[in-house]
C-alpha cells in the first residue's frame, strides 16, 4: 500500500511540474464560483480532493495532447496520473463506507 501512495504522490508532484510545461498553460485549478472562489457542491466533505481529481484530469488532459512522447516520459506520466486517480477514488470510497475516528457513523 505504501508503494501505491508513493507512486500516486510522484505522479502528482509529475503533473505539478510537467503538465504546465508540456501543455504551455497553467493548470485551471477548481471551477470557480461567481465571486471568484472555487465552486463547491454542497455540503462537500473533500473539496481538496475533488479539486485534486479536477487538477488531475486537466493534466491527463494537456498531457495527451502533447506533441512529443519525450522518451516515453509521458506515457509514464499518464500513468501514474490514471493511478492517482484511483487513489483518490478509492479514499473517498473508504470514507464513505467507515466512520470517522473517534466519533459515529456519518449520515449521508
Amino acid at each position: 500500500m505504501r508503494g501505491l501512495r508513493t507512486m500516486a504522490a510522484g505522479g502528482a508532484l509529475i503533473v505539478t511540474l510537467w503538465a504546465p510545461a508540456v501543455g504551455g498553460q497553467q493548470s485551471q485549478g477548481p471551477p470557480q464560483g461567481p465571486r471568484g472562489g472555487p465552486m463547491e457542491r454542497r455540503g462537500e466533505r473533500h473539496p481538496h480532493v475533488r479539486a485534486a481529481m479536477h487538477a488531475l484530469m486537466n493534466a491527463e488532459r494537456q498531457l495527451s495532447q502533447a506533441a512529443h512522447d519525450y522518451g516515453g516520459h509521458r506515457v509514464k506520466a499518464m500513468e501514474l496520473i490514471k493511478q492517482a486517480q484511483e487513489e483518490l477514488k478509492d479514499g473517498l470510497e473508504y470514507d464513505r463506507t467507515h466512520e470517522p475516528e473517534g466519533g459515529p457513523p456519518v449520515k449521508r
